[in-house]
């Protein structure tokens, strides 16, 4: 039913008729559609935990598939800013995936690159503590996270913070990767 674009209107009146759901028409969004809260609960507490942790998996994988561009680029900037609020809903800081891995890397150069150098050292934190207790101090993700956390740190005024951090994994780089 949703792969025939011809039945894409009524569905969305059906869904909306029922308040399951609302279909966003303008934004970066556009065309998506928005569950609501306890919808999404009904759902999730009629999944088994290995079914949840799939569905996860799967959610995880959208949101780093998404064609977002590069993070530094302001034109990007809206389409990152859509999926932000995502990331920590589904739990993309847990996962092993490179993809996800990597999404949430540009999710912290694009909050540097916005200059909102608050919220990229929170995200950043968040994620790397997470990191750190799955997968240990020199885990390339680990060190390659810690770059946009210490150009926030830096542009914070916490200079000395950053070049510890830059130091540090730097050292950790040529311990694990070698010299170049």
């Amino acid at each position: 039913l949703m792969y025939d674009p011809t039945r894409h209107g009524s569905l969305n009146r059906e869904i909306g008729r029922w308040g399951l759901a609302r279909v966003e028409t303008t934004g970066p969004g556009a065309g998506g559609v928005v569950v609501h809260r306890l919808t999404q609960e009904i759902i999730k507490s009629r999944l088994s935990d290995p079914q949840q942790a799939q569905r996860r998996t799967e959610i995880q994988s959208v949101l780093a598939d998404a064609d977002r561009g590069n993070p530094d680029e302001p034109a990007n900037w809206p389409t990152y800013e859509a999926l932000r609020p995502h990331l920590e809903a589904t739990g993309a800081s847990n996962s092993e995936q490179p993809a996800v891995r990597q999404l949430l890397i540009d999710m912290t150069r694009y909050l540097w690159a916005r200059g909102d150098y608050t919220s990229c050292v929170e995200l950043a934190n968040a994620v790397l503590n997470e990191w750190l207790a799955l997968f240990g101090e020199d885990d390339t993700w680990v060190l390659r996270l810690r770059y946009p956390l210490a150009l926030a740190l830096r542009d914070a005024g916490r200079e000395d913070e950053a070049y510890a951090m830059n130091r540090d994994s730097l050292e950790r780089l040529r311990r694990t990767l070698g010299s170049d």
